[in-house]
């Protein structure tokens, strides 16, 4: 298995649009349900963030999508993350937070930040055991939410 950054071509976006919408569903509420639309989604991840893709001999097995562009105040924020059930448990999600770290790092980011939903005990979990510290909980249309953030 290796990591890659997946740049934005049309195929690639394709291929990105195929694996949000297939594993959607593995999200509380469902992905698909948080975003008026995936191709407008990944348009603006890829105009504007960076995707990096764990590959493995069937595919796509995981993939991180976030933003290293705000120079003003030197976050990165972490908008997708998702590895498919087959690859669970591997360390992938973990080689996607390190690829994510080294980004950012190279683009002088000073911090990474990522929202979750406050019943997503098992994302706040990982977040936790990969450096996350709990910054922010707020309250948006009745859900809780939680903000975590880790210093690079």
């Amino acid at each position: 298995m290796r990591i890659i950054n997946f740049t934005s071509s049309e195929l690639k976006r394709v291929v990105l649009e195929q694996f949000i919408s297939r594993y959607s569903k593995d999200f509380s509420p469902p992905f698909t349900s948080r975003v008026k639309s995936v191709s407008i989604y990944v348009e603006k991840l890829c105009q504007f963030g960076t995707f990096h893709i764990g590959l493995a001999e069937g595919g796509i097995a995981g993939m991180i999508g976030f933003y290293a562009n705000d120079t003003v105040n030197k976050v990165t924020y972490i908008s997708y993350l998702c590895v498919s059930n087959k690859y669970r448990n591997t360390k992938l999600a973990e080689w996607l937070i390190t690829a994510c770290v080294d980004h950012s790092i190279n683009k002088c980011m000073m911090k990474i930040r990522v929202n979750t939903e406050l019943i997503n005990t098992r994302a706040i979990r990982f977040y936790i055991k990969n450096e996350f510290i709990i910054t922010n909980k707020w309250i948006k249309n009745g859900i809780e939410k939680i903000e975590l953030e880790r210093n690079l």
